[in-house]
C-alpha cells in the first residue's frame, strides 16, 4: 500500500497509517490513522492515493483539487448564493474568502475540523501593529461568519458531513464608549478640506448627522436625494430610510454642493473616482487628516455614528425616534451605540419633573 506504514501497538496489535511525504503533504493530503483492519485501511489507502493522482493532474492543469477548500471557494462563487450578494457584500467576502484561501486552501475539506477553525480565529483576532494592540473583533468575527457560510454551502452540496467554524465561539468585545464632540468632527472636516479632500469631510458630515454605517455613506449618489429627503437602503440589515432634510438646512445645502462635485458617488477621491473602490487608501488618508487635525487615534470612522445618536440622546430624544434615523431594528442593539452620559440622565429628569407638573388624571386619584 502506497505511503502506509504498519505500527505494532503496546496490545501487541498491528494499526496502519496513511503517512504521505511532505510534497505529498503539501497538495492537502495529511497523515491519517486507517485503523487495525488490513481490508479496510486498504480500501482507504487506495482511495487516498487514487485522490493524489487526480490532484497531481490538476494540478498540472492550473486547476483547484476537487475536494480542497481552494475548489469549494471556486464552486460556492459559482452558486446563486454568491451571485445574488450585492456589490458591495461581495467585496467583503472576497477579503475574507482570501483569508479563508490562504490558510486551507490546500486542505481537503473535510479535514477541517474545529480545532482548526478555533485556532485560525484566534489568529484573526489577535492584536497586531497596525491595530495599536488591539485585539481585532470585528474582523475576526467577520471572516469566521463567512466561513460559516462557505462550510454551510459545502454541507449542502455533499462536499463535506461538518461545520467546524459553526461552533467556535466569537467573542464580542466591551462596547466602545468613544464619542467624537461636534468641534472635533468640524475641525477634521476643516482640515480635509484645506487638503483637497472634499470626498472624505462629506463622508464624515453624513456619518456623523445622520448617523449611518461607512458602507452606507460610500454608496451613497445623487439618486438617493431629492429636494427635501435622502433615501438609504442599509447593506447591513436592509432597513430603508427615509430622511428629511428640512429640518437641517446647512446639512441639506452641504450635500446639494456634494452632488455638484461629484460623479457617481458623493464620496469620491480627488480625481473623482469613488472612494468605495479605494478603502485601504481611504483609510490611510482619513489617518492622516485626524493628525493633522490632531484628532485622538482612539477616534474611528465607525465612532461617528455613535456619537452622532449619542448626541441626539443628549438632546433628548428618544430610542424610536434614534432607530427611525439610524436604522436599528431593536432598541437592544441601539443601547450599544448610545453612549450614557450625563446630560441624558438630565433630560430624563426635567421629563420626571415637568410630568409631575401636569394636572393628575382622575384615574391617578382613584389609584
Amino acid at each position: 500500500m502506497k505511503y502506509v506504514i504498519a505500527k505494532t501497538l503496546k496490545s501487541g496489535q498491528v494499526s496502519y497509517y496513511w503517512n504521505p511525504p511532505k510534497k505529498v503533504q503539501a497538495l492537502g493530503f495529511d497523515p491519517e490513522r486507517l485503523g487495525s483492519s488490513y481490508r479496510k485501511a486498504k480500501e482507504r489507502a487506495d482511495e487516498l492515493y487514487r485522490m493524489l493522482v487526480a490532484a497531481r493532474q490538476e494540478t498540472q492543469r492550473g486547476l483547484p483539487q476537487p475536494g480542497t477548500v481552494r475548489w469549494v471557494l471556486h464552486e460556492y462563487k459559482k452558486d446563486d448564493l454568491w451571485k445574488d450578494l450585492d456589490a458591495s457584500t461581495q467585496r467583503v467576502y472576497e477579503q475574507a474568502l482570501r483569508r479563508i484561501e490562504d490558510s486551507f486552501g490546500r486542505y481537503r475539506i473535510e479535514a477541517v475540523k474545529y480545532q482548526h477553525a478555533k485556532a485560525f480565529y484566534l489568529k484573526e483576532r489577535a492584536p497586531t501593529k497596525r491595530t495599536g494592540g488591539a485585539e481585532r473583533f470585528g474582523q475576526s468575527a467577520s471572516i469566521i461568519r463567512v466561513a460559516r457560510v462557505v462550510w454551510e454551502y459545502a454541507d449542502r452540496e455533499g462536499y463535506c458531513s461538518d461545520n467546524p467554524f459553526s461552533k467556535v465561539r466569537i467573542k464580542k468585545p466591551e462596547n466602545r464608549q468613544a464619542k467624537w464632540t461636534r468641534e472635533q468632527v468640524y475641525k477634521l472636516i476643516e482640515v480635509a478640506e484645506a487638503n483637497g479632500h472634499w470626498g472624505i469631510a462629506t463622508a464624515v458630515l453624513i456619518a456623523f448627522e445622520l448617523c449611518q454605517r461607512q458602507a452606507d455613506v460610500m454608496q451613497l449618489s445623487d439618486a438617493h436625494f431629492t429636494s427635501d429627503q435622502i433615501q438609504v437602503r442599509q447593506n447591513k440589515t436592509d432597513a430603508l430610510i427615509w430622511v428629511p432634510l428640512d429640518e437641517v438646512p446647512e446639512f441639506r445645502a452641504r450635500i446639494i454642493e456634494a452632488i455638484r462635485r461629484s460623479s457617481a458617488t458623493l464620496v469620491t477621491q480627488p480625481d473623482g473616482t469613488p472612494w468605495r473602490d479605494n478603502m485601504n487608501q481611504f483609510r490611510h488618508e482619513f489617518s492622516r487628516l485626524k493628525t493633522l487635525a490632531s484628532i485622538p487615534k482612539r477616534l474611528t470612522f465607525q465612532d461617528l455614528r455613535r456619537s452622532g445618536l449619542s448626541e441626539i440622546g443628549d438632546a433628548g430624544g428618544t430610542t424610536d425616534e434614534m432607530r427611525s434615523l439610524s436604522g436599528h431594528k431593536t432598541r437592544e442593539i441601539l443601547a450599544a451605540y448610545v453612549v450614557p452620559s450625563t446630560e441624558q440622565a438630565r433630560n430624563a429628569l426635567r421629563k420626571r419633573e415637568a410630568y409631575r407638573k401636569l394636572p393628575k388624571h382622575a384615574s391617578d386619584d382613584v389609584a
